[in-house]
């Protein structure tokens, strides 16, 4: 997602705030795939710059204006030297750790990793890659 705007002297900051009614596991997937939802199908207040102030146009920007490209998370899993994708949650209870990387179509919009587990570069590498094959299918 590019949230920028023309003269880059002001930005929106968004936050996204996520209620979980049922969960099964790997939250990071399912909260970006609804916070993507979110973006596009939103509308925020078009400003412009006048006399040196920021002043509300009278008109929106559609999330289709402001996301010029899609990222997808994919989530893996890794307990000992076992990495899967999509951990569960009873998965997740056991696991060593996780790493969540976040692509768009040609490339890498973020890495994360939590709990104790490592992960080599060339696990990582081989993640990104699998991680781009993912997101062009789902897309």
């Amino acid at each position: 997602m590019n949230i920028e705007f023309w003269e880059k002297e002001a930005v929106y900051i968004l936050f996204v705030d996520i209620y979980v009614i049922n969960y099964s596991g790997n939250l990071i997937d399912a909260g970006g795939v609804s916070a993507l939802a979110i973006l596009i199908s939103s509308r925020i207040p078009e400003g412009q710059w006048k006399d040196g102030k920021l002043e509300w146009t009278g008109k929106y920007l559609t999330g289709k204006t402001i996301v010029n490209e899609i990222p997808m998370v994919v989530t893996y899993g890794k307990i000992g030297d076992i990495i899967f994708l999509d951990p569960s949650l009873p998965e997740e209870l056991v696991c060593d750790g996780r790493i969540s990387i976040s692509v768009t179509e040609d490339k890498i919009t973020s890495i994360q990793k939590s709990g104790y587990a490592t992960f080599s570069i060339e696990e990582i590498e081989m993640l990104t890659k699998k991680t781009f094959e993912i997101s062009n299918k789902t897309k």
